[in-house]
């Protein structure tokens, strides 16, 4: 999960730009007074940019706070000097010795990630409890989840719940969301599925997608909230806006079928299961090829349907295999193949799909001995490669 550093503080040297004499170049020589002027300006700015890491570093060793935070940023970032995490931690410890809790909740960060510093759960935890007992939100937030896991530290759904409780109250999407999944699972606190809602509702509307997501199925389903078919969908909208495949595939079929209370909209159905489909979720893939075959939401298309239903057969789908051996093995949006089709009931039947197991029997007899053997290596080669995570 990424963290936010704290913004460096204000009040660094402005690079000036220093004015420039442009000579014309005569003669043909090779560079342009142009080119001087770039270089003679860069060259101006880099001795500016350098005068003001060097007033930094003697402020931030005289113990400004302020430079010692600005230093720690700009060696984190990298974005005006080179990325050193291992700088940014000596200058963060610093600001933290003078008791800064977000120079504890920087080093927290480094040391729960492993970065510019040792990995070292036991650290970070007591490094973000100096920063969330000074109340800052996202230092209780980490710290809740660290309680919550048991990282660092004894797992402590109390404690958890404490830290998280205190988060949420200051605003912190995700604590709000993990509260909310606390109370709903009765961790931490007693099960209240109606509280849980008012929690996700509140990352939701932060932009939090998996907020967004669970409020849509709890609208979906009357489930701690008064039922809401419309809201569900816009919730789901803005989950799907932000990429999330799941949301996308669940607005997909909604629109499709017009299920639960949603008015039918099989293009914009159609439209959804593509994005999910794009992003790799096999599900989808096979869906959108339903979608081809039938031409609902879409212009009905073989070639395409054995598209999505390969690319779904290549993850593991059992169903989407058995669909590209029949399609296969009746020439339907791809050249016939009895071999293509054999070996995809073979690797369907050997997941126990019965349906993929029986269409071998009936093909088994009308193919060759070569035949049945080129199917056999070709599944066999498939599993390999799929064991080996190349698919």
């Amino acid at each position: 999960m990424p963290h936010s550093l704290p913004r460096p503080a204000d009040g660094a040297a402005a690079i000036v730009r220093l004015p420039l004499l442009c000579t014309a170049l005569l003669l043909g020589a090779c560079s342009t007074g142009a080119d001087l002027v770039e270089a003679e300006q860069a060259e101006a700015q880099e001795e500016a940019r350098q005068a003001t890491l060097d007033a930094l570093e003697a402020a931030a060793t005289e113990g400004d706070l302020a430079s010692q935070m600005r230093l720690a940023s700009m060696y984190y970032d990298g974005r005006t000097v080179p990325r050193d995490r291992g700088r940014a931690a000596v200058w963060y410890r610093a600001a933290a010795d003078q008791g800064l809790a977000e120079a504890y909740y920087s080093l927290g960060i480094m040391l729960e990630d492993g970065d510019g510093l040792p990995k070292d759960a036991a650290a970070a935890v007591a490094a973000y409890r100096v920063a969330a007992e000074a109340g800052m939100p996202e230092a209780q937030t980490n710290l809740g989840l660290m309680a919550l896991r048991g990282e660092g530290m004894e797992a402590d759904q109390k404690e958890a719940f404490l830290w998280l409780s205190r988060a949420a109250e200051l605003g912190v999407a995700r604590a709000q969301f993990v509260l909310g999944s606390m109370i709903a699972n009765g961790r931490g606190a007693s099960p209240d599925t109606a509280a849980a809602v008012l929690w996700y509702e509140r990352a939701a509307r932060q932009g939090l997608g998996p907020a967004q997501e669970i409020l849509a199925a709890a609208l979906l389903a009357g489930e701690g909230v008064q039922r809401d078919p419309g809201l569900a969908v816009r919730w789901l909208e803005r989950a799907a806006a932000q990429g999330s495949s799941a949301a996308q595939e669940r607005l997909g079929l909604l629109l499709v079928g017009g299920a639960d209370g949603v008015p039918k909209d099989p293009a914009a159905g159609a439209g959804w299961l593509l994005k999910a489909a794009e992003a790799g979720t096999p599900t989808s893939q096979f869906n959108l090829g339903l979608l081809y075959i039938r031409g609902d939401g879409v212009k009905a298309n073989d070639s395409e349907a054995y598209r999505w239903f390969s690319a779904a057969a290549q993850q593991g789908l059992r169903e989407a295999q058995t669909r590209v051996g029949a399609m296969a093995e009746a020439g339907r949006g791809v050249r016939k193949d009895v071999v293509v089709a054999a070996s995809w009931y073979m690797i369907a039947g050997r997941e126990g799909n019965l349906g993929a197991l029986r269409r071998l029997e009936a093909l088994d007899q009308r193919l060759s001995p070569a035949q049945r053997q080129a199917a056999q290596e070709r599944a066999l080669a498939w599993e390999r490669a799929r064991a080996q995570g190349t698919r």
